[in-house]
């Protein structure tokens, strides 16, 4: 291996200890060799031990001991404190036994009391000036207890495999700067409060009852954790500057504003309508530029619906290293409860001495979709809610928001509240003036299982398909009151939604109706999909399976503008609809 050098004028003395400082096995844990993990290191061919690979720093001068073994108990080996005593640097190797599936279950997380005790002892034994490393390999993070404040640093190393010796030291030593980040918030106690970075926003803990305060403690904070999700340190100093959004609305563009533009592009062009239908118009309504949702010019955002936020990263320490940004989105509120915070972007850059880059992140409509508060197996979106974006592992928009300036600002770096909008113009529309389009959440799952089916038609589509298929088209398959295409879809959804729960439930035809139209056009698209032509018959399931959508009750269900009696899409005569 390339040997480290040290810039020292004499050997920097070193001692290495612990009960993973000297084991393959334990820094790979369950599953490497056999189930349970290797029981010892006889089965692992390569790799090299934190030991080993100390001993082959140039100008390093290694010492070394068990000092406990993997329990906690004392080792009979040399006398560790003393070489301790004269060490410039400790290196402390914690972890825990290997285990694999229901083997490692246990109830807790503290490190066997020996091996705190340990660090407790070279920690009083070690010179003034003696730098104390401590080491976790492990599968899960343990709980650290008094540790933390007894080390000069700390490595969370989980189980890197049998080549982790040598990637530890290389940090160690200083050939390269650590870069990476927890990918879990690391717990401080046994009780979990704080645990996953992805919590409800109303998940806190209460604050302590001191200035004559009798309980119930009223007062929330957010919980303590040892380090946060995202944490990691590095030997190069990163700062953030000049934090910008390109607007202050995310527009959402619903599928009947591209079925518009459809239709205006077609009349302005003078194209035929059916070769458009079936070929080049790449058109689908979900917020892309190209993709029609007809708002570019007044949303005051990136013109495809998105919003980007833009930050100044500078490298102010003195060393070339590795750094990865963080871009976390923080939802005011919701219909229901938000997270504290979502992990939105991650970029990773490398940056010499001096040297800045921005780096982007993007925010679009269906980054904001969730699970609403009617149906727990669709995500969908809340217009008009407001979020922000911010910066950094440590971010908090909600409690310690900063305007990321760079200027001496001990807030996070963080956008303004950012609104999400519903498109509403269409080129039918004069320029200026819009019109009120509700989302449903239900309305658009409904339309979205209607489209999938086949059973949509376009504008001057003919009977046909593309793929060769029959569709209802057509004076005795045709639904009363015209074809169903995307716009009649979301239009007699949001009109049924309105008559149906005025105050904003947003059901549209239910959820219900949701999950049997979309069981159903799974099943008219698998049978399109082996070349079998599908039609009227076919699409008439999306209603006699269903609800008959097209019934009007005020009509008695015999004729009118969505009934037609005795017509093969209603029930005709009076009947009422079918299904949820």
């Amino acid at each position: 291996t390339t040997k480290r050098k040290n810039p020292g004028r004499r050997p920097y003395r070193v001692h290495v200890s612990g009960p993973t400082s000297d084991s393959l096995s334990y820094m790979s844990g369950g599953w490497s060799a056999e189930w349970q993990g290797a029981p010892d290191d006889s089965k692992l061919w390569y790799g090299a031990t934190v030991r080993t690979a100390a001993e082959e720093v140039e100008g390093w001068e290694v010492t070394y001991g068990c000092g406990v073994d993997i329990l906690g108990r004392d080792c009979d080996d040399a006398d560790t404190m003393g070489a301790v005593a004269s060490a410039d640097a400790v290196i402390l190797c914690l972890g825990e036994e290997n285990y694999a599936e229901k083997r490692g279950d246990m109830r807790d997380l503290r490190l066997p009391w020996g091996q705190t005790e340990f660090v407790k002892r070279v920690r009083e034994a070690s010179g003034k000036n003696t730098k104390i490393v401590v080491v976790y390999f492990g599968g899960r993070p343990r709980l650290l207890g008094p540790i933390p404040p007894l080390a000069d640093a700390i490595l969370i190393a989980f189980l890197p495999g049998p080549d982790g010796g040598r990637a530890v030291v290389d940090i160690i030593a200083g050939a390269t700067s650590p870069s990476g980040r927890l990918p879990v918030t690391y717990p401080k106690y046994s009780d979990g409060g704080g645990s996953p970075y992805w919590h409800p926003v109303t998940d806190m803990c209460t604050k302590g009852g001191g200035g004559g305060k009798r309980l119930p403690h009223y007062e929330t904070t957010p919980c303590e954790v040892e380090w946060p999700f995202g944490h990691g340190l590095g030997y190069a100093e990163f700062s953030y500057s000049d934090l910008s959004v390109s607007g202050d609305e995310v527009v959402f563009a619903p599928p009947l504003v591209a079925a518009r533009r459809r239709r205006g592009r077609r009349r302005s062009v003078g194209e035929d309508e059916t070769q458009l239908a079936e070929g080049g118009d790449n058109v689908d309504g979900d917020g892309d530029n190209n993709d029609g949702d007809g708002d570019s010019s007044n949303n005051n955002n990136d013109g495809d619906g998105s919003v980007t936020v833009k930050i100044t990263v500078t490298n102010e320490g003195k060393i070339p290293s590795s750094h990865s940004i963080l871009f976390f989105v923080f939802d005011a509120s919701r219909y229901v409860t938000p997270e504290y915070k979502r992990l939105h972007c991650v970029e990773m850059i490398r940056l010499d001495p001096g040297m800045t880059a921005e780096v982007a992140c993007r925010v679009g409509p269906d980054d904001l979709r969730h699970v609403g508060p009617h149906d727990d197996s669709h995500f969908v979106l809340q217009p008009g809610m407001t979020f922000r974006v911010g910066v950094g592992p440590d971010a908090d928009c909600r409690r310690n928001p900063g305007d990321g300036d760079g200027d001496d600002d001990e807030g996070s770096p963080c956008t303004e509240q950012i609104r999400l909008r519903v498109s509403s113009s269409s080129p039918e529309e004069e320029e200026g003036e819009e019109e009120d389009i509700a989302y449903v959440g239900a309305c658009e799952a409904a339309c979205a299982a209607w489209e999938r089916s086949g059973c949509l038609a376009e504008e001057g589509d003919t009977t046909t398909t593309k793929g060769g298929g029959r569709r209802y088209y057509g004076k005795k398959n045709e639904p009363p009151g015209g074809m169903m295409d995307m716009e009649r879809c979301w239009r007699m959804c949001a009109s049924a939604a309105e008559e149906n729960d005025p105050e904003g439930g947003y059901e549209g035809w239910g959820w219900n109706y949701v999950r049997c139209v979309e069981s159903v056009s799974r099943r008219i698209a698998a049978s399109s999909s082996t070349g079998a032509p599908h039609g009227g018959a076919e699409c008439r399931e999306m209603t006699a399976l269903c609800r008959d959508i097209f019934w009007n009750p005020s009509d008695g269900g015999g004729g009118g503008a969505i009934a037609g009696a005795g017509n093969e899409w209603g029930t005709g005569g009076g009947s009422p609809p079918v299904g949820a």
